[in-house]
């Protein structure tokens, strides 16, 4: 991680905890950074955000909520295709991140020629 700067690397946080653990990150490594959040109190003043919500839904499905990402895949792909890597960190067990993250590396890995790394708790 010592250069992370000169590889042109970016972290996208998945979720409460991506978000949380990819903020801690932050605070000891200049990176880029793109949080992908259900709520958008989560990361609220934050431009490199991305808000997925479905509307009209309490308690989203897993198809719910892919089809509302791939809905926002070009806006993904717009804010990170620059960088040479990519980490990804979300958290397994919660229904958001365990939709999102395998759909995220497949459009990424698909659409744009970088280094994915996917960090998993």
């Amino acid at each position: 991680m010592n250069n992370a700067n000169t590889l042109n690397t970016c972290i996208i946080g998945v979720g409460n905890a991506g978000i949380k653990i990819a903020t801690k990150v932050l605070e000891k490594v200049a990176l880029d950074h793109l949080f992908l959040a259900k709520h958008s109190s989560i990361v609220s003043g934050n431009e490199k955000k991305i808000e997925i919500t479905i509307p009209s839904r309490i308690n989203p499905s897993s198809d719910q909520i892919r089809k509302t990402l791939l809905e926002a895949s070009d806006d993904i792909l717009s804010k990170v295709s620059k960088y040479q890597s990519i980490i990804i960190v979300g958290n397994l067990p919660s229904r958001f991140a365990s939709a999102v993250l395998p759909v995220l590396s497949k459009i990424l890995k698909s659409n744009i020629n970088t280094e994915i790394i996917c960090v998993t708790i």
